[in-house]
């Protein structure tokens, strides 16, 4: 029996990534309690998980040094690298957040 070689490792499909992650950011999850309001300062400096509609209803999502923002009439999700351009708020933790928080 031969063995296989490894090869190269295919890019990754970052249409696929975005739209996971778009369907990840347009899921709303009802929670009992009200939710803890941030600044985009607060998000963007301690790094946790957390989403954004802004006045035009754009959706966003920031986690660690990247986000992501859905168009609200396109639908059409762009990669945020630069934190200037994120709403100041208010911002919520998403679950995932709100554990990393708890983390400290």
């Amino acid at each position: 029996m031969q063995a296989l070689s490894p090869g190269p490792i295919p890019p990754v499909e970052t249409s696929a990534l975005l739209g996971a992650a778009r369907l990840q950011l347009e899921e709303d999850h009802v929670k009992p309690h009200k939710p803890q309001v941030y600044t985009r300062a607060e998000v963007v400096d301690r790094g946790f998980e957390a989403r954004c509609v802004d006045v035009e209803g754009a959706r966003y999502l920031w986690h660690g040094a990247r986000g992501l923002r859905v168009d609200p009439r396109t639908h059409v999700t762009t990669l945020i690298t630069n934190p200037a351009k994120l709403p100041e708020g208010p911002w919520i933790a998403t679950e995932l957040g709100e554990e990393e928080l708890q983390e400290g």
